[in-house]
């Protein structure tokens, strides 16, 4: 399993839910290929669309958890 392609596909349900469910909005995603797209480069993909809200999902681990 890859970060990448689960992202993707959590990705892709997110919009079809929100464009299934709700009205009046815009739902970009920054890609909808298994491609790799620089998280400043996706920023600019929100900031160019003059985004509301900007979801960036991961599944990644970065190491043990503190508390």
């Amino acid at each position: 399993m890859q970060e990448k392609n689960i992202v993707l596909d959590i990705s892709k349900e997110m919009k079809k839910y929100l464009d299934d469910n709700y009205t009046d909005h815009k739902t970009i995603l920054t890609r909808a290929t298994n491609v790799f797209i620089e998280l400043s480069e996706c920023a600019a993909i929100a900031n160019k669309a003059n985004a509301d809200v900007f979801i960036s999902n991961h599944v990644n681990a970065g190491g043990e958890y503190d508390k």
